[in-house]
């Protein structure tokens, strides 16, 4: 969702830049691979999109020394400036080996912590002790952790957590610091493009296109039967407008 709403964070060449016609073949060249690699063959633009997130991830440096710890976070967590700061190193050191634009990957990258954190206020707090009750939540965390975001419960989950009781039935698990990429990501291919294909159609009833003409076989809705109040004003109304049509009639005539 972060990379489909923001800008492509691959690179463009364009005609009107690059002059050389030589490096303008190597650079559409480079982007293509770049695309395609990230592909894999799959023929998803959102599955392109994602790999890229991941390979950037998994390169990105998990020690923050000499950062201050976030507001309301432990230590260890990167501060809003000197994450940015990280991100853009590491997307200027990615360049060199895909072709993408540093500031559209950071931009990226920011978005989804952004979408991460206000997506964990829909999920179940975490208890006293560290317990979980949402799975979900085990992985955004652990997404937070690995992007230098430490303490990605808002205070008042905090607050609310240590009176909440676990409830019966409840999944509880407890949340780890960090957590493998295979872990915090889903790897099943056929479960990843069906999930996109149902959020990107916006019905599930399925039907036909028809004419003006076209006549149903289905009975429709009874017709409502009219009161007896209204039947004699439909018919008082009828009366009135009789003479008025016969006087307009004889002054034709005339």
């Amino acid at each position: 969702a972060a990379a489909l709403g923001g800008q492509d964070p691959f690179s463009m060449p364009m005609a009107m830049v690059i002059k050389d016609h030589q490096k303008y073949m190597r650079a559409l060249l480079r982007s293509s691979e770049s695309r395609r690699h990230f592909d894999n063959g799959v023929h998803s633009e959102p599955i392109m999109l994602r790999n890229l997130f991941l390979e950037w991830l998994s390169g990105l440096p998990t020690d923050f020394k000499g950062s201050q710890p976030a507001s309301g976070g432990s230590g260890g967590a990167a501060s809003g400036s000197l994450q940015r700061q990280i991100f853009v190193q590491h997307s200027s050191a990615f360049q060199q080996k895909y072709a993408v634009m540093p500031k559209r990957l950071t931009q990226l990258a920011l978005t989804v912590v952004d979408i991460t954190q206000r997506t964990l206020d829909f999920l179940a707090p975490n208890g006293p002790d560290g317990i979980c009750r949402s799975p979900a939540r085990v992985r955004l965390e652990g997404l937070l952790g690995r992007l230098g975001v430490k303490g990605g419960m808002a205070p008042r989950d905090r607050t609310a957590a240590a009176a909440a009781p676990v409830a019966a039935g409840a999944i509880v698990a407890s949340a780890p610091k960090t957590l493998p990429l295979g872990q915090m990501f889903c790897e099943d291919l056929l479960l990843l493009l069906a999930s996109i294909v149902a959020a990107f159609s916006p019905l599930y009833a399925h039907g036909m296109l028809r004419c003006v003409e076209h006549k149903t076989r289905l009975p429709g809705p009874p017709a409502p039967v009219p009161a007896k109040g209204q039947e004699e004003g439909r018919a008082e109304a009828s009366g009135s407008t009789g003479p008025s049509g016969g006087a307009s009639s004889m002054a034709a005539g005339q």
